[in-house]
């Protein structure tokens, strides 16, 4: 074994190159070959090799070693392979490594450049980037909690309707339960008949009165079919008329003679009407009227409906067995007002 002429370490047989011109000896790896491309230098070109001390150009004008020459060498030393296309593979192999080394040197200056540079905006924009993440996490969370109250509105929503359709159901209802509860209040006082402005007296003798009234309008009745007879209280307090009196009679059909007995009497005697002074009492001489008592409900239907043919030029108001009834003319039918929504529906009309 020999050493090798820069190193002086010893060298092998298969790791050694000898110089052609100087029979020195190097190991490939100290005249900077690779194991790759040592492996490919055949055995012509082992024998031609030439160490770089006796590849320098001469000093004595021989033009054999000229660095064009030298580089020739080099390439043919290193790239003499048994074929065109390996010298081909191995130059493409070297550029791409110097290729690869150049791309890397740009990235890093061009990293290092944009580095000093924009730093400070880099850390901005990761601070906003992390502010997004924040805004889209409150986003989330407000749209999962905006589709709560969305399906608690529209629960909300369809519980209303429900509602409103039972309100309006139950608004029937009451309605319906209102008229029969006044029907069933006008039904007590079938047999009533409420008299207005009998004048008033400490000793007073209701009956008497009642039983003259009987005879002036021509249907007299006796004392036994007056089951009651008293005075009730004043709506308004402040009213000086006297309280009327309710006359409660044995039947409806008692009732409702003695009533058409006193319309027929007025027919008769517009120009001298029903009045105090027929039964007998002395004082100023009073007007006496007659209706059919009716319910608290009646009544004041009965003072709506009035207020309703003066507003809307209705001709007639009445009251038939407890019913107030309406007739807009002469040749219009009669309209039974049941309730106040009869008395909206005719201004709807």
């Amino acid at each position: 074994m020999s050493s090798c002429s820069a190193c002086s370490q010893l060298i092998s047989v298969t790791e050694r190159l000898t110089c052609s011109h100087c029979s020195r000896n190097y190991h490939y790896t100290c005249v900077n070959y690779n194991k790759e491309n040592f492996s490919k230098i055949t055995t012509r070109a082992k024998s031609s090799w030439k160490c770089p001390e006796c590849k320098q150009p001469r000093r004595n004008g021989d033009n054999s070693e000229t660095p064009v020459k030298e580089v020739l060498e080099n390439v043919s030393e290193i790239d003499h392979v048994p074929s065109a296309s390996s010298s081909f593979h191995i130059f493409d192999e070297r550029l791409a490594q110097f290729e690869v080394s150049m791309f890397a040197k740009i990235d890093k200056l061009i990293a290092d450049s944009i580095g000093k540079r924009f730093k400070e905006d880099f850390e901005s924009l990761r601070k906003d980037m992390k502010l997004i993440s924040e805004l889209t996490k409150s986003v989330e969370f407000m749209s999962s909690k905006f589709d709560e109250i969305n399906k608690e509105l529209s629960e909300l929503r369809s519980e209303t309707i429900g509602l409103r359709a039972e309100n309006a159901h139950l608004r029937e209802n009451v309605i319906e339960l209102n008229t029969k509860m006044s029907l069933m209040e006008q039904r007590a006082r079938e047999s009533n008949i409420e008299v207005h402005c009998i004048p008033e007296h400490s000793n007073e003798n209701l009956v008497n009165s009642i039983l003259q009234l009987t005879k002036v309008v021509g249907c007299p009745i006796e004392e036994r079919e007056i089951l009651a007879c008293s005075r009730v209280s004043r709506i308004n307090t402040k009213s000086t008329r006297p309280r009327s009196t309710i006359v409660k009679l044995a039947s409806p059909r008692a009732r409702d003679s003695v009533l058409a007995a006193y319309y027929k009497y007025n027919k008769l005697n517009p120009s001298n009407k029903l009045s105090s002074s027929d039964l007998g009492i002395g004082g100023d001489k009073q007007p006496i009227y007659l209706m059919e008592h009716l319910s608290p409900n009646n009544r004041a239907l009965h003072a709506q409906a009035r207020i309703f043919k003066k507003d809307n030029q209705y001709k007639y108001v009445w009251v038939r067995n407890g019913r107030v009834m309406l007739r807009k003319d002469d040749s219009s039918a009669a309209v039974w007002v049941k309730n106040t929504e009869t008395l909206k529906n005719l201004i709807n009309k």
